[in-house]
């Protein structure tokens, strides 16, 4: 339980920390007519949560013992995606790229969680 509420207040500590630099950087989605908000909206408020879940998840490996190897896969294609979504987010990149990486990394770990020694 401890690693489960550290988590749940380091996330919420990690959001409205973010959400306060994004705001003062202004690091924020301007609207468009695809946009689904009228104003002006940061930009990667999920960082605060995964880097909390990664946290806990190492948190929760020291007090609890080691995880099954698809939890570290699963977490890492997590950060990963989550890196190229600030990138995409700060660059605007093409929606070629973008869905090529996902497919990719979607292969590799369907390709990991199937293998063998992934049990």
């Amino acid at each position: 339980m401890i690693a489960l509420f550290g988590t749940i207040l380091l996330s919420a500590m990690l959001c409205r920390i973010y959400l306060q630099l994004a705001l003062r950087w202004r690091i924020v989605d301007t609207p468009n007519a695809r946009s689904s908000h009228s104003r002006p909206t940061p930009h990667g408020g999920g960082v605060g949560l995964l880097v909390a879940f990664t946290l806990g998840l190492l948190l929760a490996v020291q007090l609890y013992g080691d995880w099954h190897r698809q939890y570290y896969i699963i977490t890492l294609a997590a950060q990963v995606l989550m890196v190229l979504g600030v990138v995409d987010d700060l660059l605007q990149l093409s929606v070629r790229l973008r869905l090529g990486v996902y497919a990719a990394i979607s292969l590799v770990v369907v390709g990991l969680l199937l293998s063998p020694t992934s049990s």
